[in-house]
């Protein structure tokens, strides 16, 4: 018990002084918390899984920089506008002040500049490819996201069916053993079956019973990974 909780205070990367889990009692779990169909869960986690919404963004600034590389086939327009003055200082006097000879020898600028991009050593040309091909490497990473997405699901609603059906088989076992060890015990006390072979069917019973613990537990986590993915809370 005490190395179970060490791993699990390793695995929450919490310290393990003072470390403790709270007992919680799970009811028998039935077939109602099986998922009958697997699409549900596919279709919510396609929309709403953190994955598949950074692969979609991805794609899109992949094809922003691939409109933006394409500029550089555009003609561009600048405009710019200047403001110049000068002063002297040697020139100073009461009625020559230095902010009237700003404003005396004051000047502007215009100027105007058009550019046609015509050969560019396949430079634009080369850009806009490169784009490209990131835009096509987003697309399929998005495409393995969502494969790798749906294979884990997959696999949980399999590993949940698989689960339930060993849960199932669990409790038939432990009938079986308790009606062995009821049947062991009257042929005991009758003097037909000796201590060893008793306490041989009695261990048979602890191990149905510790199986049955460990089935239900493993189905009812399995269940709740089913319900992680469709983003339903982790509750009891």
């Amino acid at each position: 018990f005490d190395l179970s909780l060490l791993s699990l205070s390793q695995l929450l990367q919490v310290p393990f002084e003072g470390f403790d889990v709270e007992i919680i009692e799970v009811d028998s779990p039935s077939e109602a918390l099986l998922y009958s169909s697997i699409s549900p869960i596919l279709s919510y986690a396609f929309q709403n899984r953190n994955e598949i919404k950074v692969g979609e963004k991805n794609i899109e600034n992949a094809q922003l920089n691939t409109e933006l590389s394409k500029s550089g086939y555009m003609p561009t327009v600048t405009f710019g506008y200047g403001f110049n003055s000068t002063a002297n200082f040697s020139n100073l006097t009461n009625s020559n002040s230095f902010f009237q000879q700003i404003n005396e020898n004051k000047g502007h600028s215009f100027n105007l500049r058009a550019s046609i991009p015509i050969f560019s050593g396949f430079q634009n040309k080369t850009n806009v490819a490169k784009s490209k091909i990131q835009e096509d490497n987003r697309i399929l990473e998005l495409q393995q996201a969502k494969l790798n997405l749906e294979s884990n699901i997959q696999r949980a609603f399999t590993d949940a069916q698989a689960a339930f059906k060993a849960f199932e088989a669990a409790k038939k076992s432990l009938v079986s053993q308790e009606l062995a060890f009821n049947n062991s015990q009257e042929r005991f006390n009758i003097g037909v079956m000796n201590s060893f072979d008793l306490e041989q069917t009695r261990l048979r019973l602890v191990n149905a019973q510790s199986s049955l613990i460990n089935a239900k537990y493993d189905f009812v986590f399995k269940t709740k990974v089913l319900d992680f993915y469709q983003g339903k809370p982790l509750t009891n």
